[in-house]
C-alpha cells in the first residue's frame, strides 16, 4: 500500500485522501481489548489520522467578517474556483511567498482537518503535489487558532513554529486513548513508557538551550510537571522524550487513593483537563524505593512532595517529605496549591506559609543532602497574596517558584456540559492567567530568583512566551494529552531554531523581554 502522498489523480478531479482496506471488524470479547480498539480507532477515520492540521492566509477584514457571519466561504479567487484553497505546514510559507509578498493585515489560520468532513479533497496543484481543498463553506468550529502574520525586517512574513503538530503515529495513539475513560487511558501511557513506548525523535542537544538554574544544570529549559508520574515509575523515559528535567509525585507520607471516581475530565473542545484526583498515590515508601533504584543516572528528576488528606500535622508530611527524598531528587517542590485537598491551598496564607518554609528550609538543613527547594502556587491568588508569598520565600531562602497549578476558574470554555465539574482546570485556557501571575511574581522576587512557568503550554511558541514573561525554565503536562508523546522533542527543536533564527547565544537572553506586558494583565 503506498502512502497517501504518491497518489496521483488527474489535475481538477477531486479525491479524499485513501482509506486502507481493513479486515472485517471482529467482535471485542474483553475490556480493554487494546488491539481491537486500536483497529477500530483507525478504521472509523483513516484519512482522519492523516490529515493533520491545515492552514489558511486571510486578509484580516475578510476573516472578522466571517466572525460576524458565522461563515467563511473563501477569498474571491475560493470564490471563482469553486472551493477553499488551504496548505499543509510544508506548503503554507510558500503560499506566502508566492501569493500575499509584501502584503500586510493578514491572518494564519490553523484548521482541524479532521472535522471537515468528506467536503475536504486532497487534489494535485502547484509542482504536482497535492493541496487541501474545501468544497464547502468553512466550518469556524474547526479553527484551532488565529494568529497575525507580520511581514519580517527582511520582507518575508514570519510564521510561528509549525512543527509541534501531531504526527500520524501520535494521532492514532491519542484516537485509541481518547476511546478509553482518562484515568484508565493515563494508566496505559504509564505502562507503554515502562515498556519503552512510545519511542520519539531525539531532541537535538543545543549549547545555546542549556541553562544553570538554582546551581542545577538543565541540558534544556522545558520540564514534565508533577501529577503525570505520580509514583516515580517513569522519569527516565519521560527524559527520553526529549524533556531537560522531570518532577515527579506529588507524593504523601503514607499511601492514598484520592477523590471518588470519576475525576478526570477532558475538555476537547478547549484542550483542557478538569481534574480531582486529590493526591492519589503509592506513599513515600514506593517512590522512594524507585528513585533509590536509579541512583547514578545522569538527568534531572525532582519530586514534588504532599500532605494526606488526614494529617493531624500536615507540615510534618512535609518535613517527612524533604528528609525522605533530598538523598534521591535533584530538586524538591513544595505543593501547597491543589485545590482537591480540603484546606491545603489556605496553607498559601502568610502565618501559615511561614511556618511551612522555616520548618521545610531546616529539614532540608538537617538531611543528608541539600537540593534546590521550589514552592508551587496557585494562578488564583491576589496581589497581596502573592506579595505575601514573595516576602516569604526571599525571607526563608527559597530557591524558586513554580507559576502555577490548576486553577478553578472556568472562564471563557466552550465545554460548557464540562465546565461545572468540580476541580482544578490545566490546558490551554490556563495559559493567559498562569502566565499574567507568573509576571507578577518575577517583578515581585526579583531578577535573581528561579522561576518555573506552568499552564497551557502546548507548543514552542507558548514555551518562548512563558520566558518571556519571566520564567527560566518551562513545564508541561496537559498539551502533551492533546498533542503526543513527540509534543516535548518537537518544542526543543523548536527552541533550537528560534535561537538560530534570532542569532542568540543563549536562550536566557529572552527572558523577561515581555515582561512589563504580561504583568499588567488582568487575569
Amino acid at each position: 500500500m503506498q502512502p497517501y502522498h504518491s497518489f496521483a489523480p488527474e489535475v481538477g478531479k477531486s479525491r479524499s485522501l485513501p482509506r486502507r482496506r481493513l479486515p472485517p471488524e471482529k467482535p471485542c470479547n474483553t475490556f480493554p481489548d487494546l488491539a481491537c480498539t486500536l483497529s477500530r480507532a483507525v478504521r472509523s477515520d483513516y484519512s482522519a489520522a492523516m490529515s493533520q492540521f491545515i492552514y489558511k492566509i486571510a486578509p484580516e477584514a475578510l476573516w472578522r467578517e466571517a466572525e460576524r457571519s458565522g461563515r467563511f466561504t473563501g477569498a474571491p479567487i475560493d470564490v471563482a474556483d469553486g472551493f477553499i484553497h488551504f496548505s499543509t505546514a510544508d506548503q503554507v510559507r510558500e503560499t506566502a511567498a508566492r501569493h500575499f509578498a509584501g502584503q500586510t493585515g493578514l491572518l494564519l489560520i490553523a484548521i482541524d482537518g479532521d472535522r471537515l468532513g468528506g467536503a475536504l479533497k486532497y487534489e494535485v496543484s502547484r509542482g504536482g503535489a497535492l493541496f487541501p481543498h474545501l468544497y464547502a463553506p468553512l466550518d469556524l468550529s474547526a479553527v484551532l487558532w488565529i494568529r497575525p502574520l507580520p511581514l519580517g525586517a527582511d520582507g518575508r512574513h514570519e510564521f510561528p513554529d509549525l512543527e509541534t503538530e501531531m504526527s500520524m503515529l501520535d494521532r492514532i495513539g491519542q484516537k485509541l486513548l481518547f476511546t478509553l475513560d482518562p484515568e484508565t487511558a493515563h494508566g496505559l501511557s504509564i505502562a507503554a513508557l515502562r515498556c519503552g513506548l512510545p519511542v520519539a525523535p531525539r531532541a537535538p542537544r543545543d549549547e545555546r538551550l542549556k541553562l544553570r538554574v538554582a546551581g542545577l544544570d538543565f541540558p534544556n529549559p522545558l520540564g514534565m510537571a508533577a501529577g503525570y508520574d505520580k509514583n516515580a515509575e517513569v522519569p527516565d523515559a519521560l527524559l527520553g522524550l526529549g524533556f531537560g528535567f522531570a518532577e515527579v509525585g506529588t507524593v504523601t507520607p503514607l499511601a492514598q487513593t484520592g477523590n471518588p471516581k470519576p475525576r478526570i475530565f477532558r475538555l476537547t473542545a478547549d484542550e483542557a483537563v478538569i481534574n480531582r484526583l486529590g493526591f492519589n498515590n503509592e506513599g513515600h515508601e514506593a517512590a522512594e524505593k524507585r528513585l533509590a533504584a536509579r541512583k547514578g543516572r545522569l538527568g534531572i528528576v525532582g519530586v514534588n512532595i504532599g500532605a494526606n488528606k488526614d494529617s493531624a500535622d500536615r507540615i510534618g508530611d512535609y518535613e517527612r517529605g524533604v528528609a525522605r527524598f533530598a538523598p534521591h531528587a535533584t530538586y524538591l517542590t513544595v505543593n501547597i496549591s491543589s485545590p482537591n485537598t480540603p484546606g491545603l491551598r489556605n496553607m498559601q496564607a502568610r502565618e501559615q506559609l511561614g511556618e511551612l518554609l522555616s520548618r521545610v528550609m531546616a529539614a532540608r538543613a538537617s538531611a543528608s543532602a541539600q537540593p534546590p527547594v521550589f514552592l508551587k502556587i496557585a494562578p488564583d491568588l491576589v496581589e497581596a497574596e502573592l506579595e505575601d508569598i514573595a516576602a516569604e520565600v526571599a525571607e526563608k531562602r527559597v530557591d524558586g517558584v513554580i507559576v502555577s497549578n490548576t486553577t478553578l476558574a472556568r472562564t471563557g470554555l466552550r465545554s460548557a456540559s464540562l465546565a461545572g465539574e468540580a476541580g482544578g482546570l490545566s490546558g490551554k485556557p490556563l495559559f493567559e492567567r498562569s502566565t499574567a501571575v507568573l509576571a507578577r511574581m518575577r517583578k515581585l522576587v526579583g531578577p535573581e530568583m528561579a522561576i518555573i512557568g506552568v499552564g497551557g503550554v502546548n507548543s514552542t511558541e507558548t514555551a518562548l512566551e512563558k520566558i518571556r514573561a519571566g520564567a527560566d525554565l518551562v513545564q508541561l503536562y496537559t498539551g502533551m494529552i492533546y498533542a503526543g508523546p513527540a509534543l516535548p522533542g518537537r518544542i526543543v527543536a523548536g527552541m533550537a531554531r528560534f535561537v538560530e533564527r534570532e542569532g542568540l547565544t543563549s536562550l536566557r537572553e529572552l527572558r523577561d523581554s515581555r515582561l512589563d506586558h504580561w504583568a499588567v494583565k488582568a487575569h
